[in-house]
């Protein structure tokens, strides 16, 4: 954290002496790069900052990004309620960026994560579940879980399908914020696709009891129809979340062979 600060600071220095922030520059792309390599806290600081000032035409998407920003740093928080709080803050913030903007491209995307914060909330839920030790208690648990994951699977379809809209709608040649709009939205539905098949994956956790198995494996096999197609594209997009979705795709079918086996 000490490092990370330090960098923040060189970062500050250098920006200071010009007295205003241009919105050519790439600070979108200086935050979702320091995100991607798993620094959201450093992000979120530096997005705040610009904050302070904003370009124009930043202005509008700064709080989407230091929602997201604030997002992962849930995701990464070892606590529970304080993930679970740090997420409730964060769908808060998209949220409140979606009234602003309702026809924002963008908006679009801010759907998709407050999906995303569903389907996390999910997975809190069944690994809380998991710890019960008594079973009439673990299955009503489940029960709510698995009712988590089919809320958060729908929104997430629908979040994908939306994402796909303003994709198609974005003019071929336009502007450099049009480009980053696409950009920001390709990534995303890749993620879409992504978190879909982790949530189907996770639904199907909830299933242990005997005569359960069918509806297990039926689910997983969605799961892995959604990831698999994901995996196919990884040499055409060089995209990570495209291995990523390889690696699911395994996973679910570990999961297929043996449901009893202990969760990664």
């Amino acid at each position: 954290m000490r490092c990370n600060s330090a960098l923040l600071t060189m970062v500050m220095v250098l920006l200071a002496p010009r007295g205003f922030l241009r919105a050519d520059e790439p600070h979108l792309e200086f935050a979702r790069g320091l995100r991607a390599r798993g620094l959201p806290d450093l992000a979120l600081q530096y997005l705040e900052h610009l904050n302070r000032r904003p370009p124009a035409d930043l202005a509008p998407i700064l709080p989407l990004e230091m929602a997201k920003a604030r997002l992962e740093m849930g995701i990464a928080d070892p606590d529970p309620a304080r993930r679970t709080a740090i997420q409730d803050q964060a769908k808060t913030e998209f949220e409140a960026f979606i009234r602003a903007n309702p026809k924002h491209p963008l908006a679009a995307e801010a759907a998709f994560e407050i999906s995303r914060i569903s389907s996390l909330q999910g997975m809190t839920r069944l690994s809380r579940a998991r710890q019960i030790e008594t079973k009439d208690a673990q299955r009503v648990a489940l029960a709510k879980a698995r009712l988590q994951f089919e809320e958060a699977g729908g929104q997430l379809q629908a979040a994908a399908g939306r994402i796909q809209s303003q994709l198609d709608n974005i003019p071929a040649t336009g502007t450099s914020q049009a480009e980053s709009d696409r950009k920001s939205l390709s990534q995303a539905r890749l993620q879409a696709d992504l978190d879909q098949g982790i949530n189907l994956i996770r639904q199907s956790q909830t299933y242990v009891e005997q005569g359960e198995e069918s509806k297990r494996g039926e689910i997983l096999k969605k799961a892995t129809e959604i990831l698999s197609k994901l995996a196919a594209q990884r040499e055409a997009t060089k995209n990570p979340l495209c291995w990523l979705a390889l690696a699911w795709v395994g996973y679910a079918q570990l999961e297929n062979e043996d449901p009893n086996r202990p969760d990664c």
